[in-house]
């Protein structure tokens, strides 16, 4: 009799008491990891939306300081068979100038392009329209555009 007593006040879990808590932890889990999940992609999705636009707006800053700093007399606009090209100070200005376009953000994007739409009065450059447009894996196409007016020498 005293044997019996010994093995009833055994402390534990039995195998099927465990096999419940883990079935049971596993239908609360399941619906968490999908919101983990969505998360996980809606935060990496904004995270490209900032790079798009950090990388747009630095080199739209940088653009309009070397065209402002620039008179109408340093700023060459021709076309060319690829549509039309501008250099400032001797500089050309496109997608791949380093010095506008940070290269360790326009890596993570599948295309960056510069579109420069010049304007002219009474035949003499007045200004130039800038359109940055990004297009990325995750985001819909990013685009920021503005124009820069010359000053009169």
């Amino acid at each position: 009799m005293k044997r019996i007593n010994i093995l009833k006040e055994s402390r534990g879990f039995t195998l099927i008491e465990l096999l419940c808590v883990i079935a049971v932890m596993g239908m609360i889990m399941f619906p968490l990891a999908g919101t983990f999940s969505s998360g996980y992609k809606v935060f990496h999705k904004e995270d490209e939306n900032v790079k798009a636009m950090r990388l747009a707006r630095g080199a739209m800053e940088k653009l309009v300081d070397i065209t402002r700093t620039a008179g109408p007399s340093e700023i060459t606009v021709s076309n060319k068979g690829d549509g039309q090209s501008v250099e400032i100070n001797g500089a050309s200005i496109s997608a791949e100038n380093e010095e506008i376009f940070d290269p360790k953000l326009k890596k993570n994007f599948e295309t960056v392009d510069l579109y420069i739409e010049p304007s002219f009065r009474d035949k003499e450059l007045s200004g130039l329209e800038y359109t940055i447009a990004i297009k990325g894996k995750r985001i819909k196409d990013y685009e920021i555009s503005t124009k820069v007016n010359l000053r009169n020498e």
